[in-house]
């Protein structure tokens, strides 16, 4: 017989590649209900998505040669197991990136149905922004990385439904930099939906105002140390890139 758990509600995180939204995942477990996760793990000084992924619908993709690349998608109770596993105990929150990657809100209404179920029990979705270009300094080398290489993998695709490199190409620069942010604010609340954005260069500079904003947003009292756990990632990342 299963075990009898809360209900939850989940939040889904959406972002460029190359933004450290994963710290921010991380930053959000360590909230009230959520399954406040263990010590952030680094890999060569970055974070890792730490098993907060979900791929609710099957995709292939194909290069040149015919050779594909398949991303099969997986039941929700996988996250919720993969929580109970990482953290401390039960929760009442969940907050974790749907997946494949290269996605943005479009692609989100568009599947609506398909990601939207009652086991994912989806409330929120957080854009995360980065506003201040004196920040990104700290993470430019990792996003030029990053970019480059999504960039060059949309440039050899074939997606399965017959749409050709350039055409994907497009989609995917549409759908992550030109994305008509509060056109799907406004339908997915329509929808019963929230959608909201973090700017995590302004949480990375203390602003309070955006920190409580966060915290709104969750509907989770604030950390009395949140400021040092934004301290000791800012330093890693300092370091990594000096």
């Amino acid at each position: 017989m299963p075990i009898l758990r809360p209900p939850h509600k989940s939040y889904s995180l959406v972002y460029d590649e190359g933004l450290p939204a994963e710290w921010l995942s991380w930053f959000i477990n360590k909230h009230h209900k959520f399954p406040q996760i263990k010590p952030l793990q680094l890999r060569e000084g970055r974070v890792g998505h730490q098993g907060r992924y979900w791929t609710p619908i099957d995709r292939t993709m194909y290069n040149r040669n015919g050779n594909g690349t398949e991303e099969k998608a997986f039941p929700f109770s996988t996250v919720i197991d993969k929580a109970l596993e990482m953290g401390y105990g039960d929760f009442e929150k969940l907050i974790f990136r749907i997946g494949p990657k290269g996605h943005y809100l479009r692609y989100l209404y568009e599947n609506f149905d398909a990601i939207h179920t009652v086991e994912a029990n989806i409330t929120n979705h957080i854009v995360v922004d980065f506003s201040d270009t004196d920040m990104i300094v700290l993470f430019e080398k990792e996003m030029e990385e990053r970019r480059g290489n999504l960039e060059s993998h949309y440039k050899h695709l074939k997606i399965l439904d017959g749409t050709d490199a350039t055409t994907a190409e497009r989609e995917a620069a549409s759908e992550i930099m030109n994305d008509d942010y509060a056109e799907y604010k406004c339908k997915f609340n329509e929808r019963g939906v929230h959608v909201d954005k973090i700017d995590l260069s302004k949480l990375f500079q203390y602003d309070l105002y955006e920190y409580y904003r966060l915290c709104i947003l969750i509907d989770s009292p604030p950390l009395h140390n949140w400021k040092q756990l934004v301290a000791d990632f800012v330093k890693i990342m300092l370091e990594d890139y000096n």
